[in-house]
């Protein structure tokens, strides 16, 4: 699977699509192009489950999960978003790839209200949109901002983490919910 995914990410995807029944597809600029010739089967598709799901007491009850989230890296390739479903009985998982750079307001087009924000001193910031609108993208930017500009100590809760931020003029924490705090709500408190 590593030279599957390997070609996915050289060739630009956006996704990587697993499930019972098809073959792998790539999502490129919108469309999705198949990767492979043959299609996978139900346990093809729930041993990589159990390879992409980081916890043990998870991959011990692989067979009762219905949803799950998670990040998952091949070192010097990428990270990935991945979501782990379940269809028609069958397995199918999602992998959204995260670019392994922090990208800039400038690499992403983005107004720059942002910068001035990432400048705020107090206050809430919300982030909102459909799936793949650049939620994601737009928070790693704003961080990665703040992190060369600014000495504070950033704290971050996510589910899971999905840009890797490496301490610059500011220090970071990042907390994945479930692994390292509880919930959002136990995150919030500490």
């Amino acid at each position: 699977m590593t030279e599957i995914f390997k070609a996915a990410i050289e060739k630009g995807a956006s996704d990587i699509h697993l499930k019972s029944g098809d073959v792998v597809r790539a999502r490129i600029h919108g469309t999705l192009y198949p990767l492979t010739e043959q299609k996978l089967t139900h346990e093809q598709v729930r041993q990589i489950a159990l390879k992409l799901i980081p916890h043990e007491r998870d991959r011990q009850r692989v067979d009762e999960l219905l949803d799950y989230d998670c990040s998952w890296g091949l070192p010097g390739l990428g990270r990935f978003r991945v979501n782990i479903l379940r269809q028609r009985g069958t397995f199918s998982i999602i992998m959204r790839v995260i670019p392994i750079e922090i990208p800039t307001f400038e690499d992403l087009k983005l107004p720059g209200v942002l910068e001035k924000i990432s400048q705020s001193e107090r206050g809430l910031v919300l982030v909102t949109g459909v799936t793949g609108s650049g939620k994601s993208s737009t928070m790693a930017a704003m961080i990665g901002y703040i992190n060369r500009n600014r000495q504070r100590h950033i704290v971050t809760l996510e589910n899971p983490i999905e840009f890797l931020h490496r301490d610059q003029s500011s220090s970071i924490t990042q907390r994945d919910v479930g692994t390292d705090t509880d919930s959002f709500q136990t995150g919030l408190r500490a």
